[in-house]
């Protein structure tokens, strides 16, 4: 049975703050991986990059823009994604949501 990822597991996985939070994340993402059973939602996809790269108290943020780009297209080419697609842009949003709904129109989309 296939389970989907809450944001918070994603961000815990790149967390240093909390040593046990990151390495339950990073079991549960390994095992999610290797068996199949993860989907990440659009949702998560956007909140991850905007929580890992938004900078912390100290000033630096747990990833860079570049990283945390490259990160979310591994999690949705390894999990997969609950529906549609997600893509992960530069902006200053940090991600944009372009869902999927079968088809080609006239007006090229």
């Amino acid at each position: 049975m296939a389970a989907l990822v809450d944001t918070n597991v994603l961000v815990y996985r790149y967390d240093w703050r909390n040593a046990k939070k990151q390495q339950i994340a990073t079991d549960l993402l390994r095992q999610g991986m290797s068996e199949g059973t993860l989907r990440v939602p659009h949702q998560a996809i956007v909140e991850f990059v905007a929580a890992v790269t938004r900078p912390l108290e100290g000033g630096a943020p747990l990833l860079t823009a570049d990283h945390a780009r490259r990160e979310a297209e591994e999690f949705l080419s390894v999990c997969g994604s609950d529906c549609g697609i997600a893509n992960v842009n530069a902006g200053t949003s940090g991600a944009e949501i372009g869902g999927a709904f079968g088809g080609e129109k006239e007006t090229g989309g």
